[in-house]
C-alpha cells in the first residue's frame, strides 16, 4: 500500500481534532500496520501536539522547539500533495475533443514581485537567487521566497509579495510560518515580528500555517475583516469581496469590520459578506478548498462563471460570456493547471451549451451560445 506522508500528515491531524470517518479512521490503522515511517510521523505528532491550543486557553501546551522545525518541514511540502481525504463521489465533465481555431495570446506572463518597503521592487523569477537589501537576505526560487533579517529591531516595514494570474508561490515569514499563495494574491508581511502580535495582510487565497507563539497571537487582516490565531493551519479566501476561511486544524477568531464574530473549530468554515457581516459556520469539503495547492480546482454544481473566474486566473486571461444565462449553468468536475486552457475550452464547448470560443481584438477569449 503506497503512502504519501504529507496526505497522511493532515489525515491523522483531522483525526486528531476528531474529523475524520469511519472509513478513514479504518485507514489510518491499515496504515500504521503497514509502514513503520507513518508510525513514527504519529508520535511526532503525539509529541508535538500533546494538548490542543485554542484561543481560550493560551496556556496550552505548544510544541517544542526541537520538535517544530521537522513538523514545519513537512508541513511546507503542502503545496505539493495536501488533499486530507479520499475524494468522494461526484459526477465529473469529460468529453471527446473537436477541432476549432483559436489564436492563442502571446503576451508574456507577469513575474511575482516583492515590493520592499522602501518602494523598490524585485522581480522573483525562476532561477535559484540569494539578494541582499537593506534589511534582510533573500533566497528566492521559483517556488518560494525565505529571507534572514538583518535587523529585529524599530517599527515593521511592511513589503508586499504580489502573485499574478498564473502562477502559485509560497513564503517562510520570519517567525517561521509557511504562506502559499494562489494566482492573483497579495500578502503584506514585515521581516521582523517585533511587537505584541503578528500582523499581515492578505488579498486573494493563501493557506497559512502558523507557527506557534503563545505570547505573541498571529493576526490576518483582510478587506472584510481580521483573524486572530495562535498557532494553526487554514485556508483563506477573499476573491471577489467574499471572505470564506476554511479551518484544517486549531482554532482561529474572526472579527469582522460591521461586527460579525466567530471562534472556529476544526473542519468548519467561515464564510462572511464582503462587507464583514452576516457571518455563517458551515463545513467543507477539503478536496475542494484545498486542490488549488496542488494546481487542481475541484467543482460541484457551481455556475459556469464562478469557473471562468479561476480560469483567467489560472491562465492568465479574460474570459466574456456572449449570453448572461449562460454563466447560470452549472458545472462538476476538475480545472487542472497543468493542462492547456484549451482542454478546459474544448470540454465546455462539447458539452451542448457552449457553441464555440474565440478571441476578440483585444485578446479575451468569447463563449458563444447556440441561443
Amino acid at each position: 500500500m503506497a503512502l504519501d506522508l504529507d496526505e497522511f500528515l493532515l489525515l491523522l491531524l483531522r483525526q486528531k481534532d476528531g474529523c475524520t470517518s469511519w472509513t478513514e479512521d479504518r485507514y489510518i490503522e491499515r496504515i500504521l500496520r503497514a509502514h513503520p515511517e507513518a508510525r513514527r510521523l504519529t508520535e511526532d505528532i503525539l509529541e508535538t501536539f500533546p494538548q490542543q491550543p485554542t484561543l481560550d486557553n493560551r496556556q496550552a501546551a505548544w510544541p517544542r522547539p526541537a520538535v517544530w522545525p521537522a513538523w514545519r518541514r513537512r508541513i511546507r511540502n503542502i503545496a505539493a500533495a495536501v488533499l486530507v481525504a479520499a475524494l468522494t463521489g461526484s459526477s465529473f465533465l469529460f468529453f471527446s475533443y473537436r477541432e476549432d481555431r483559436l489564436y492563442a495570446s502571446t503576451a508574456p506572463s507577469p513575474e511575482v514581485t516583492l515590493q520592499l518597503a522602501n518602494g523598490e521592487a524585485i522581480r522573483l523569477g525562476d532561477s535559484n537567487r540569494t539578494i541582499p537589501v537593506k534589511d534582510a537576505l533573500l533566497s528566492t526560487n521559483s517556488e518560494m521566497l525565505r529571507f534572514t533579517t538583518k535587523t529585529a529591531g524599530g517599527p515593521p516595514g511592511y513589503n508586499t509579495l504580489v502573485v499574478p494570474a498564473t502562477h502559485l508561490y509560497s513564503i517562510t515569514l520570519a517567525d517561521g510560518t509557511v504562506v502559499h499563495m494562489n494566482a492573483g494574491s497579495v500578502l503584506r508581511f514585515p521581516f521582523a515580528f517585533n511587537g505584541r502580535s503578528r500582523e499581515v495582510y492578505v488579498e486573494g487565497e493563501a493557506f497559512f500555517s502558523v507557527a506557534p507563539h503563545a505570547q505573541q497571537p498571529f493576526i490576518v487582516h483582510t478587506p472584510q475583516g481580521d483573524v486572530t490565531v495562535l498557532g494553526t493551519a487554514f485556508n483563506l479566501s477573499t476573491y471577489g469581496n467574499r471572505f470564506m476561511l476554511s479551518l484544517v486544524s486549531g482554532s482561529v477568531a474572526i472579527a469582522g469590520h460591521k461586527g460579525a464574530k466567530a471562534v472556529l473549530k476544526p473542519c468548519k468554515a467561515a464564510i462572511m459578506d464582503g462587507a464583514g457581516g452576516l457571518l455563517r459556520e458551515t463545513d467543507f469539503e477539503s478536496e475542494q478548498v484545498l486542490g488549488w495547492l496542488r494546481g487542481q480546482y475541484r467543482f460541484r454544481q457551481q455556475s459556469l462563471r464562478e469557473i471562468c473566474n479561476v480560469a483567467e486566473r489560472w491562465y492568465g486571461v479574460t474570459i466574456r460570456l456572449d449570453n448572461q444565462e449562460l454563466g447560470k449553468l452549472k458545472y462538476s468536475g476538475i480545472l487542472n493547471k497543468q493542462e492547456p486552457l484549451t482542454t478546459f475550452l474544448d470540454k465546455l464547448r462539447n458539452n451542448g451549451e457552449v457553441q464555440g470560443y474565440y478571441y476578440d481584438m483585444d485578446g479575451t477569449i468569447v463563449l458563444k451560445t447556440h441561443r
